[in-house]
């Protein structure tokens, strides 16, 4: 006999072979590869290594790729079988037995075989379901027959996480179960595989106990925001994010706004919650996202809007105030005031100063002075608010007598706004008449209005919008007369509204 490295024997396959006089899988039968052999329940499965030469030990073997060698019991005669009951359809059985040689070490065999008689398989729909924090979501699984099956099935479930739940209904057999899940509200984002798992005695005419699962996947998905309602919003205001996958425990949720993080949720339910604009949220187009159980959702695009309102005059609280010390309206900032000749500034020079309450100097000190050529007195410095320091320096140093400027001072970060201060004239274009400055503020104190004359004609004033949390312009008006009925609101929509005299400007768009 010749030892050959394949041996192809009807629909066997034996590969790493010694001599061989005959195979080691005796049953099931062997077939053709367009043919296999047809078997029914119990399936026999023999295996024989007395006519393998030099065949030691025990087999190996497999069942549709599952090791089963444990199932396989031994006569003593080179010989071992084992009975599987299996569901109807094609399967492939794979054996090996050790051979005493260095060659050759293993001789293995597979065979492919068919399965006739009854048999079932599940399926569930939908195979993958979603849970929400605190949420519920429902599974159907159906029984489907084959080959006259009418067993009575019963299935059981993998066991999930703990911070998941589920629940078969009916718990005993029949032919449609419905599985309910549910998700505690402190459940984090994650996603198993369960399977479930049906069996039943096979029926009719055969025995043993049929087998068959079927694979459903559980999420708990990530938080998703969709929409802010209004996504423009003043700071204290309410806003209601809508989205999916929040937890119905609020304190599981947090909102990130305007760089302002951890801001606390009411009214939660699973798509939709609402939060309070952050006081110290900064104004402007931002971005919104949510935490829910530490994990981060996706961002849209928020905005915090001004507080809307009639802009407040302030000219009285900063033109011709160079009082030694001032407090703002809260007490928080003092400003004071050095009088002409400051030692270590020019001759003639007021010294602004303001300083926290306790605490060092914020930013640099700012020199004015008081018109004494044009018009008596003008200059000054105060606040707008607790948030802006404003200086009046009425004889702009190297410039006309006539030009005046502004300087602005964030009090929070202690930056100048602007580039360059603000600068205007004291006399309306082409004529000896002069015109005041006049300050206002909006009702946050986050948006400043200049009007003052504009620097050539025809228009005889310019009203200055300033942005007190960019530090930039945000636009100009021109004024046709020269007027003292000056009104301007931010309205509801984040934009404002001038109107000067009998005249309404186009709405204006806050950044």
């Amino acid at each position: 006999m010749s030892r050959l490295p394949r041996v192809v024997v009807p629909f066997i396959v034996v590969l790493l072979g010694g001599c061989v006089t005959q195979s080691l899988i005796r049953k099931p039968p062997a077939g053709t590869q367009n043919n296999p052999a047809k078997v029914s329940n119990p399936v026999l499965v023999e295996l024989n290594w007395s006519g393998i030469k030099d065949a030691y030990g025990t087999p190996s073997m497999s069942l549709d790729g599952v090791d089963r060698t444990s199932a396989l019991v031994g006569s003593g005669q080179q010989q071992a079988s084992a009975t599987f009951t299996l569901m109807p359809g094609p399967h492939d059985l794979w054996a090996a037995i050790s051979i005493n040689s260095s060659l050759y070490p293993q001789h293995t065999e597979t065979l492919s075989f068919e399965v006739i008689g009854p048999g079932f398989a599940l399926d569930v729909n939908p195979s993958k379901v979603q849970i929400p924090p605190g949420g519920s979501a429902n599974a159907m699984v159906t029984l489907k027959t084959t080959g006259g099956f009418n067993g009575a099935v019963t299935i059981i479930a993998s066991v999930l996480p703990a911070s998941l739940s589920q629940t078969i209904t009916p718990p005993g057999a029949s032919t449609q179960w419905q599985i309910a899940f549910g998700a505690q509200p402190t459940a984090a984002t994650t996603s198993v595989t369960d399977t479930i798992t049906g069996s039943g005695p096979c029926s009719p005419n055969c025995s043993g106990t049929l087998t068959s699962s079927v694979a459903l996947t559980v999420e708990v998905p990530p938080p998703t925001v969709t929409s802010a309602s209004p996504n423009v919003q003043a700071r204290g205001a309410s806003v209601t994010v809508n989205g999916a996958n929040f937890s119905t425990d609020c304190s599981r949720n947090t909102v990130t706004v305007a760089g302002v993080s951890n801001v606390m949720t009411a009214n939660c339910s699973n798509s939709s919650l609402t939060f309070t604009v952050p006081t110290t949220a900064v104004p402007g187009a931002t971005q919104l996202f949510v935490f829910t159980n530490g994990t981060k959702s996706n961002s849209i695009g928020f905005t915090v809007a001004r507080q809307p309102g009639s802009f407040v005059e302030i000219s009285n609280d900063i033109v011709g105030q160079v009082g030694t010390s001032r407090l703002c309206s809260t007490g928080t900032v003092r400003l004071d005031v050095c009088p002409p000749n400051c030692p270590g500034h020019p001759v003639g020079a007021y010294v602004a100063t303001f300083n926290n309450v306790p605490g060092a100097v914020i930013g640099a000190t700012i020199e004015f002075r008081r018109n004494s050529s044009s018009v008596s007195g003008l200059g000054g410095a105060g606040f707008s608010f607790c948030s802006v320091g404003i200086v009046l320096d009425g004889d702009a140093s190297g410039y006309t007598a006539e030009l005046m400027a502004l300087k602005f001072l964030d009090l929070q970060s202690g930056a100048n706004f602007l580039v360059n201060p603000y600068p205007f004239n004291y006399y309306l274009p082409g004529s000896t008449t002069g015109y005041s400055p006049r300050i206002f503020r909006s009702p946050d104190g986050t948006l400043i209005l200049v009007v003052a004359p504009a620097t050539v004609g025809p228009a005889k004033l310019t009203a200055g919008f300033i942005d007190a949390v960019s530090g930039k312009l945000i636009k100009q008006e021109s004024i046709s007369t020269a007027t003292m009925l000056i009104s301007a609101t931010v309205t509801s929509n984040n934009q404002i509204s001038l109107t000067a005299d009998t005249m309404t400007f186009p709405l204006i768009s806050i950044p």
